[in-house]
């Protein structure tokens, strides 16, 4: 009868505890810098405000024309003050059950009415956040390839 003897055991345990803290410091910086990757990308889908669209009244109110050429051309806004593409930023953080999570995406009140319209607007939808995380996929592989094997090393 053929019997096997397993050593090592501890030491196996020890090491495999030390390469999961690894891994988790790796999401977590995945995670952070991930998040900021997809608020630039969202801050790129939106199109620059053109010369000449805004007027100051006698009062001191600030207008930005929003008909003829400077109308917002599908799918991406057109910025008219900056304050929803400057309100888009990594709001958290933190590291639940399943993992670490982030939340990125804008502050301002109206974001959701630009995101995903309502039915009183005519031109219904801006998705700059749908957007900018599809254009940020190809950023967010490199970034977890670079990440994860540094993390394997």
């Amino acid at each position: 009868m053929a019997r096997v003897i397993v050593s090592g055991i501890p030491e196996f345990n020890d090491q495999l505890k030390r390469d999961m803290e690894k891994m988790s410091l790796a999401a977590r910086q995945f995670v952070t810098e991930g998040a900021d990757i997809i608020g630039d990308s969202a801050k790129e889908q939106f199109r620059a405000r053109p010369g000449g669209s805004r007027t100051v009244s006698k009062s001191g109110h600030v207008y930005y024309k929003g008909t003829g050429p400077y109308k917002a051309q599908r799918p991406n806004p057109t910025i008219r003050t900056g304050n929803l593409r400057s309100s888009i930023s990594r709001k958290y953080v933190r590291q639940s059950g399943k993992g670490w999570e982030s939340g990125t995406g804008p502050s301002m009140d109206y974001a959701p009415f630009v995101e995903f319209g309502t039915r009183f607007i005519s031109a219904p939808a801006f998705p700059f956040m749908a957007m900018g995380v599809e254009n940020a996929s190809e950023r967010l592989n490199a970034l977890a390839h670079r990440l994860f094997n540094q993390a394997q090393e």
